[in-house]
C-alpha cells in the first residue's frame, strides 16, 4: 500500500517549492530544471541576417504622433478657455519617426525561434536520489 502511494504520488508532475519532480518511464524520480542554451537559429543574436521587411532594413518607421494622432493640431487650456494649436511633439506633422517595432531598430528580422531573446529553454532531467530530497 505504502508503494502503491508513492508510485502513484511520483506518477505526475509534483511541484514542491521551486523543485519540480517526476517519475520516468524507467520508475525512477528526475528532478526536471530549465536551462536557457543558445539559439542555433540566429547564432544567439536574437535577430536573423534577413532585412527587415518593415523598415526594409532602415531601423526606423513612421507612424502618427501619438500626441495629436496624426490630427497635427491639439487642444489646451489657456486662462482665456480652450484653444487649438500645432502640436508641439510632431510639429504639425501629424507624423514621427519611430525605431521599427518588428526588428526593435535593428534592421534585421527577429529570430521567430527564440522571440530575439539569443536563447532558447531547455529541460533537463537530473536524477535524484530517493534519500536526497
Amino acid at each position: 500500500m505504502k508503494k502503491n502511494l508513492f508510485i502513484l504520488f511520483f506518477s505526475v508532475l509534483i511541484i514542491s517549492g521551486c523543485k519540480t519532480y517526476e517519475r520516468g518511464a524507467d520508475g525512477k524520480t528526475y528532478e526536471r530544471i530549465t536551462v536557457q542554451i543558445p539559439c542555433d537559429k540566429c547564432n544567439a543574436t536574437g535577430h536573423l541576417s534577413d532585412t527587415c521587411l518593415h523598415c526594409n532594413g532602415n531601423t526606423k518607421v513612421q507612424g502618427p504622433c501619438n500626441a495629436c494622432g496624426g490630427q497635427k493640431i491639439v487642444q489646451v487650456l489657456t486662462p482665456q478657455g480652450p484653444r487649438v494649436i500645432a502640436c508641439q511633439k510632431c510639429q504639425g506633422q501629424g507624423w514621427l519617426i519611430y525605431p521599427c517595432p518588428h526588428c526593435d531598430g535593428t534592421g534585421k528580422m527577429i529570430c521567430a525561434v527564440c522571440r530575439g531573446r539569443g536563447t532558447v529553454d531547455e529541460i533537463k532531467r537530473i536524477p535524484v536520489e530517493e534519500n536526497s530530497r
